[in-house]
Formats: C-alpha cells, structure tokens, sequence
C-alpha cells in the first residue's frame, strides 16, 4: 500500500473528513469518511482528491430541495406565469444567445440584486401575472427593478416602446397610432404628412 494513499487518513476535503481506510486492497482503495452534516460515506481515494465527491451526498440533496422549490413553484398553477417571466427577464438581459438580447442585455439594462437569484423574492414584489399581460418596465431605458416593473396588456406596453413616435393633439400627447385615429387617417398617412414636414397646424411633431 502507498504512503500517499495512507496520508489521506485525517485530511479534509470539501465537507469530508477522511478517516480511515476499509478497502486497501481493491483496485480502487476506498475510505470510510465522515460528513460536516455527521453523516458518514465511502468514497474512492481518487474521487476524494479529484473533488468528484466533497460530501456524503447531503448538498445534492439540499441543492435538489431548491430547484424543486422554484420549480415546484412554477408549477403551480398560481406561479406559472411569473415564474415564466422572471426567467424571460433574466435571459433577455444576460444571454446572449436570446433573440432579443440586443434590445435589453446589449443596452445596459440588467436586474435587480433582489430579483436576480431568487424567484420568491419577484413574485413577492411583483405577484402572480394576471391573464393576457406581461412584465414591462415603466421607463424602458431603466432596469428591471420593484419600482420600474409592472404587469401590463400588449395594448399598455406598445404605447411604452422606445420606438414609439408621438404627437401633441391639442394638449394631449399621443402616438402616432391614436392621432391617425382620431384624425381619420392611417397611420402610414400620418407618418408621411409628417416626413414632408406637411402637419395640420392643430398637430405638433414630438421627439420623444
């Protein structure tokens, strides 16, 4: 038998103490080791030294208890749709690979420490999302934060968008699609009038 196999005996690794040897003459020796949680294992020395095995098991498990947890959560009827949310939000903000990455990660916007890790955390501030509506940040060039979010109808969040052109109608501050409306005319018309700089004088071009 090693000396370096025998030097294991009394070492730590991860959560595991190792304590002794009980199968010095396998083809893989093997040592009987005790867990920080107190319960007790047997692992391979190359697994131990390798830092396959750091625990009698019990961090898989309390790891497995969270995932269940959230996606226990995102199951529930009650949950679904914000949980869907919550990771849409985080997807479009730090992976690259979403289609809309671009539109949010790209520019800056980011999330909150709170909501970051921590699905309860969001849906304690934010709750369930109610039928037919989304999250959508408050001023679109900010974060996602509990003071810029809210739920909102596909209606609300197409009057939000950073592409949005808008018009002044008397003393009220319109999109393009509501004065074309109100006035009788399609919104291409609109858009055109507004190209030529041909506006009626009652309407008043906005740059933001």
């Amino acid at each position: 038998m090693s000396k370096q196999r025998l030097e294991l005996s009394g070492m730590k690794f991860g959560k595991l103490s190792v304590v002794e040897i009980v199968y010095p003459l396998s083809r893989r020796t093997k040592f009987l080791c005790l867990c920080d949680c107190g319960n007790k294992t047997i692992a391979t020395g190359s697994d131990i030294k390798s830092g396959n095995t750091t625990s009698c098991g019990c961090v898989k498990r309390e790891n497995g208890k969270t995932v269940n947890l959230i996606h226990g959560a995102s199951a529930k009827n009650a949950r679904t749709g914000a949980y869907r949310s919550w990771q849409t939000m985080k997807s479009r903000c730090y992976n690259e690979d979403n289609n809309r990455f671009y539109l949010y990660g790209a520019r800056g916007i980011t999330v909150c420490d709170r909501w970051l890790d921590s699905f309860e955390n969001f849906f304690a501030d934010m709750g369930e999302r109610p039928d037919g509506c989304s999250l959508d940040r408050i001023d679109v060039n900010g974060n996602y934060d509990p003071h810029n979010c809210r739920w909102s109808t596909s209606e609300q969040q197409s009057r939000n968008q950073r592409t949005n052109v808008w018009y002044l109608l008397g003393n009220k501050k319109m999109i393009q699609a509501d004065v074309a409306k109100a006035i009788g005319i399609h919104p291409s018309t609109l858009l055109q009038m507004r190209r030529k700089n041909a506006l009626p004088k009652y309407l008043t071009a906005l740059t933001a």
